[in-house]
């Protein structure tokens, strides 16, 4: 599918407050900038308190997709959900979160992608 958005290069981007505590990991295909302000209904404490960014490119959706949750579940920022082992939000009474397997899914993508197991 030529020009379709899961073969465009997309960025995971992180997220760092004013003490420059790493606080968000995203994806996104387009400008930052723009991303964060779609933040401020999702998620608008990262739109609040992000300061800076980092930004490393990725030639597909599914390779950033699969960095992303690597570095949420390796870094825990606190303003992550998906991946975070050290968060979880309630939706009612369900915690959702990944299961194991869709986690080792994810990290073992990542070791393939990298040329090496994970």
């Amino acid at each position: 599918m030529k020009g379709h958005i899961c073969c465009k290069p997309h960025v995971v981007y992180r997220c760092y407050d004013a003490d420059d505590r790493l606080i968000y990991i995203g994806v996104t295909s387009r400008p930052v900038e723009k991303r964060l302000l779609g933040h401020r209904s999702t998620n608008p404490a990262v739109a609040e308190q992000t300061v800076r960014w980092t930004t490393e490119t990725y030639p597909d959706r599914e390779t950033a997709l699969d960095v992303e949750a690597n570095a949420i579940y390796r870094e825990r920022p606190p303003l992550n959900y998906r991946f975070n082992p050290a968060r979880s939000r309630r939706a009612g009474s369900v915690r959702v979160e990944p299961t194991r397997e869709e986690l080792a899914e994810a990290i073992n993508r990542l070791g393939s992608i990298q040329g090496g197991a994970a």
